[in-house]
């Protein structure tokens, strides 16, 4: 079994084994990507003294003869003709008409407003009645068992047995 691979050596091929390159994972390095800096840095425009507007008359801290004279201001014909003043018409504020569904809606909101009032007071009446019934009915079963102690005592008592050892009979035990 002899191998045509004319490369290397019988004897240097069975010794180094043969190892496949790795892809690398660093990004790919170009010629027409630039460098990126590792520190983010701000633009700079570089500022060339013809990019710069020129500082206005007043800024300028100069003491020369010519900022302090007056300059002779030059006189235009327009100066003399007054200037047409043109007013804009008054404009009212719009005031969009309301549609007939809106109107509806109004009147049945407002509607709905004074029903649930008017029901309202009507069921705080009907508690307020309920309460009062309640109320009553606890005294009505109340003073019903006050009068059938009292009945009671007042048998005794004309019968002679009521005194201070009384134990008052429950109606329907049998004694």
């Amino acid at each position: 079994m002899r191998d045509s691979s004319p490369l290397l050596a019988p004897s240097t091929r069975e010794a180094v084994p043969q190892f496949r390159r790795r892809r690398s994972r660093s990004p790919v390095s170009s010629r027409n990507q630039g460098h990126t800096p590792s520190s983010p840095v701000s633009p700079q425009v570089p500022l060339t003294p013809s990019a710069l507007p020129q500082k206005p008359e007043w800024a300028r801290r100069s003491t020369t003869v010519s900022s302090t004279t007056p300059k002779a201001d030059a006189v235009s014909p327009m100066q003399d003709t007054p200037e047409l003043v043109i007013t804009a018409p008054v404009i009212p504020q719009y005031k969009p008409k309301q549609s007939e569904i809106e109107l509806e809606l109004a009147r049945i909101q407002s509607h709905h407003a004074s029903l649930a009032a008017a029901h309202e007071t009507s069921v705080k009446a009907t508690r307020r009645a309920l309460f009062e019934v309640e109320l009553a009915n606890m005294d009505l079963r109340l003073a019903e068992a006050r009068r059938s102690i009292a009945d009671a005592q007042v048998e005794k008592a004309r019968a002679g047995v009521l005194g201070i050892d009384y134990v008052q009979e429950i109606p329907g035990t049998v004694e």
